[in-house]
C-alpha cells in the first residue's frame, strides 16, 4: 500500500509549528535551543520549513514522529514517559482536534496551514 504523505507529525508538535509561523525562524529557535540541542532544533526547523514552503501532505499522529526519534529533550516531563519520551496521545489528540485536525489523517501542507492560522494562539494553549 502506497502511502499517502511525505512527513508525519505529532498533534502536539502542531503548537510549535503554530508558534513558529507567529514567531518566526529566529524566536522559535530561541525557545527551542533551551531544552533542546542545535541537532534536534536544526530538524524542527527544517520540518517547518519544509511545511511552509513546499506542497507536501502530512499525515497527523499521536505517537513517535521524526522530531520525537531525533529528540534529546532536557524537560522532566516528557524524560518521564517512554520509549522515546513520549509525551500524552491525549495531547496529541487534543491539539489536532482543537486546529480541527484528525489523528492519523492526512492533508495538504496548505490546508494544514489555512487551519493553524484560523486560530488564535490563546484557543489553542487554554
Amino acid at each position: 500500500m502506497k502511502k499517502d504523505y511525505n512527513i508525519i507529525l505529532r498533534g502536539h508538535h502542531l503548537l510549535s509549528f503554530h508558534a513558529y509561523l507567529i514567531s518566526g525562524e529566529t524566536e522559535t529557535r530561541a525557545c527551542l535551543i533551551k531544552d533542546h540541542s542545535n541537532e534536534v532544533v536544526d530538524k524542527v526547523i527544517k520540518t517547518f520549513r519544509k511545511i511552509v514552503n513546499s506542497n507536501i501532505r502530512i499525515k497527523i499522529i499521536d505517537s513517535v514522529d521524526g522530531i520525537c526519534r531525533s529528540c534529546d529533550t532536557r524537560t522532566k516531563e516528557c524524560k518521564q514517559e517512554i520509549p522515546f519520551r513520549i509525551c500524552a496521545v491525549s495531547e496529541d489528540r487534543k491539539i489536532a482536534s482543537k486546529y480541527g485536525l484528525k489523528i492519523n489523517k492526512s492533508y495538504s501542507s496548505k490546508y494544514i496551514l489555512r487551519k493553524i492560522t484560523q486560530k488564535e494562539w490563546q484557543e489553542i494553549i487554554f
